[in-house]
């Protein structure tokens, strides 16, 4: 399968990797809000008791929390923004430049192109995941993108997903 990688197929799946990753970590997917709520009471308290002190008079909390929000959001966009440029700068990397053959096999993945070759056991693939265009196999950190557009003729998405199952259980791969 013959593709070259592009900057939303690759946003899409460094996305859904990050979020599959979050999900094995038990729990912690719903212990970050929680400690980003408590430190941004503990935030907007702080701020009120020490206005007072240092000010001499007490900011509303209602202001506050309007700051609060905004600050969450500007944060968030950050985040974003972070986000899409890693995906650029993974894009970047000789890995990624140019065409890609990738050959799935009984034995794993084999990923070349014309300035490196890396080849993956089907055991080391911890998820297939579903893309919006495509499927995302998960090793690690590292998200290998598969564009429905280089699947070979003949051949869906649910057909080889199914035929990966049988190669990551005849290897004894029991994640994902």
């Amino acid at each position: 399968m013959r593709f070259e990688y592009d900057r939303q197929l690759m946003h899409a799946a460094m996305t859904s990797g990050g979020k599959a990753i979050l999900k094995r970590a038990r729990g912690l997917s719903r212990l970050m809000p929680a400690m980003v709520g408590a430190m941004a009471g503990i935030v907007v308290v702080a701020l009120a008791i020490l206005s007072e002190r240092f000010l001499g008079y007490r900011l509303d909390l209602i202001a506050l929390s309007v700051g609060l929000v905004i600050g969450v959001l500007v944060l968030s966009l950050m985040v974003r923004h972070s986000q899409r440029t890693l995906s650029r700068l993974v894009l970047e990397t000789p890995a990624h430049i140019g065409e890609v053959e990738m050959q799935l096999s009984p034995e794993g993945v084999l990923l070349s192109n014309e300035q490196t070759e890396t080849a993956i056991r089907w055991s080391c693939i911890d998820e297939v995941l579903e893309l919006e265009t495509g499927l995302g196999l998960l090793a690690g950190a590292t998200v290998l993108p598969l564009p429905d557009s280089a699947l070979p003729i003949g051949t869906d998405r649910a057909e080889l997903r199914a035929r990966i199952a049988v190669w990551r259980h005849e290897e004894g791969a029991t994640k994902g």
